[in-house]
This record gives C-alpha cells, sequence and structure tokens, in this order.
C-alpha cells in the first residue's frame, strides 16, 4: 500500500510565508480568545514588528496552512537587518554607515532575508538553534504528506506581504 505522500499531487511544489504586522496578529489571537499578549515593545515606533505565518501548495492545487509554528520578528525600522540589497556602497566609510544605518528604510529584502534565516534557506545568514519549519511539517504530516526540513528547504518560496505590511514599508 502506498502513501499519500508518494503520489504526485500530494507533494509539496511551493511553500509561502504571509507576513503581517505583529500588532494585527496580537489583535486576531486575542478575539479568537487565545490569551492576553503583553507586548508594549511592539507598539515601539521606531521598530517593525511582523508575524510569519507558513502554508504549502501541493501540486494538486491544494493549500495547507500550518495551525502552529508561526514566528515572529522585529527590528528598527531604519538600518538593514541582515544585509545591503542596494547599489555599492560609497568607500567612504561614514557615508556607508550614513547611508545603511540611518537612511535606509526596512523593505522587502529585510523581511525576505529575515524569513530566510529562519527557515535555514540562506547558507550565509546565521541559522537559529531550532528552524521554524515544525508547524508546518505537522500540519503537512496531518494532511498524509510527509516532508523534512530539507524538503521544505530545497522547495521554492513566495513571500507573501499584507496590505498593512507593505503600507509599513512605504514604497519600493
Amino acid at each position: 500500500m502506498s502513501d499519500a505522500s508518494d503520489t504526485p499531487s500530494a507533494r509539496v511544489c511551493k511553500v509561502f510565508a504571509l507576513v503581517d504586522l505583529e500588532s494585527s496578529w496580537l489583535a486576531e489571537a486575542k478575539q479568537k480568545g487565545l490569551g492576553t499578549f503583553v507586548g508594549s515593545y511592539f507598539a515601539n515606533h521606531d521598530h517593525l514588528s511582523v508575524n510569519v505565518k507558513l502554508s504549502a501548495e501541493l501540486c494538486d492545487g491544494r493549500r495547507i496552512a500550518a495551525r502552529t509554528g508561526h514566528f515572529g520578528m522585529s527590528g528598527p525600522r531604519h538600518g538593514i537587518w541582515h544585509r545591503w540589497h542596494g547599489p555599492p556602497l560609497p568607500a567612504d566609510p561614514e557615508q556607508a554607515n550614513r547611508l545603511t544605518l540611518t537612511e535606509h528604510h526596512v523593505d522587502q529584502h529585510d523581511i525576505e532575508d529575515g524569513i530566510n534565516q529562519m527557515l535555514g534557506r540562506d547558507p550565509e545568514l546565521h541559522h537559529p538553534p531550532r528552524l521554524a519549519w515544525d508547524g508546518l511539517i505537522a500540519t503537512l504530516a496531518e494532511a498524509g504528506v510527509h516532508v523534512t526540513e530539507q524538503d521544505l528547504i530545497e522547495t521554492p518560496l513566495t513571500v507573501e506581504l499584507t496590505s498593512d505590511v507593505q503600507s509599513e514599508l512605504g514604497p519600493s
């Protein structure tokens, strides 16, 4: 007898990371009665805090969202979070520091780098002690799709920003 994950339609073809503002996630969790969260840090206007929810699209078109294992990321609104993605930096260290630390407004690249770090998808970034795949792996297993962290790392990833996050980031 073959396992459901042996059929082509039960394979994961794409992974999605839905990025929402932490404040939106906290409001939704409170509305659902999931508890009370203390988070004055999340209301700090100098920082951007986001929540990431993972899902997977199977080759048959079904999309399965992880019920647990969401993760948050936060950092200053100005300055790079992981690495510079802009044009070549000036040779003058003072000008380079000004551009990267004070003039750069956090953008989608910063968020994508953070997601890739948490998911172990970028070998140049430090990996956390545990990658953030557990909730998605468990939900997929319940649906009869058995995957490993490495399978998901190798699967194409699409980062989706909610309109609230897009507004916070401003024009690209």
